[in-house]
């Protein structure tokens, strides 16, 4: 028995997530960790030369913080071959192999990847590495613990607080990639948007489950089949986690969303959606009511 639009996507998004499981286990606390014991090292020199933590982090960054976003942009160059597997799995006409360039293109200009998926310098992976939050958080301490004579047991503990974070509140890198994860939902709403284009698929089947903090705006549209024109709709809603500029087809539900559009031929969108009705000029339409 072939494989409906449901499984292949779910095969998709499964394979996204294990991309992003992956990454969890090397950015927020892994970084943190590594970050807080090359600290510690040299702990009495940071808290006399409080100048050193910025060296140090800038050492840190080079040797650790680059090489795991360069996995990030592998990871994110893994997406074409999985949206064009999906693709193939529907059947078609279309020569999915030969937009493969295009969809790799897309995602080395919009991120600022060579060939490998290394951030280039200048380019939006990169600036994850070189964002000054965590530099003027580390100096800022490190400034003011001198200043207030802070003994060395309460700067060890004070230091370890500001890089890992307490139980309300994520650490330095979890803090500065907690939108990192949406980097491949997003990316894959895209790729799914431009292959259904060349393919004249208009319709989309909103996918990926529903968890106990599901917003009621994916509530209401998971498992179902729309219309490019109907999410594009979306727009004029007002709705909790709605990013502002919003862009329906790329952000869906908002922030954190796991859903995702999958692109549907007309046969299968109209024995999903019966109300679905195909035109002369092959365009899908609903049924007047």
């Amino acid at each position: 028995m072939p494989d409906t639009p449901q499984d292949l996507a779910r095969r998709r998004l499964a394979a996204i997530e294990a991309l992003q499981e992956q990454i969890r286990t090397l950015v927020g606390p892994n970084l943190e960790r590594e970050l807080l014991e090359g600290l510690l090292s040299r702990l009495q020199q940071v808290m006399n030369e409080p100048a050193l933590l910025a060296s140090l982090l800038d050492e840190f960054t080079q040797a650790v913080h680059l090489p795991v976003l360069s996995f990030v942009g592998q990871a994110l160059l893994e997406l074409p071959s999985l949206t064009l597997a999906y693709f193939a799995g529907l059947g078609g006409a279309t020569d999915y192999a030969a937009l493969r360039a295009p969809l790799r293109d897309y995602l080395q200009t919009v991120f600022g990847l060579d060939a490998a998926g290394t951030p280039l310098p200048g380019g939006l992976l990169y600036t994850y590495a070189g964002d000054q939050r965590i530099k003027r958080a580390l100096l800022s301490y490190g400034y003011r613990a001198l200043t207030s004579g802070t003994g060395l047991v309460e700067y060890r503990a004070g230091l370890t607080q500001l890089i890992t974070g307490g139980a309300d509140s994520g650490g330095l890198y979890t803090r500065l990639h907690e939108r990192a994860y949406d980097l491949f939902n997003e990316s894959d709403r895209v790729l799914q948007g431009m292959v259904a284009e060349q393919a004249g698929f208009t319709a989309f089947l909103y996918l990926g489950g529903l968890i106990k903090t599901s917003r009621p705006f994916c509530r209401a549209r998971n498992g179902r089949v729309w219309l490019r024109n109907e999410i594009a709709a979306w727009k004029r809603l007002e709705f909790s986690g709605k990013p502002d500029p919003y862009e329906p087809m790329v952000q869906l539900g908002g922030y954190s969303c796991r859903h995702a559009l999958n692109a549907l031929p007309n046969d299968i969108a109209m024995q999903l959606r019966p109300e679905l009705r195909e035109g002369p000029d092959g365009r899908l339409t609903l049924t007047p009511a």
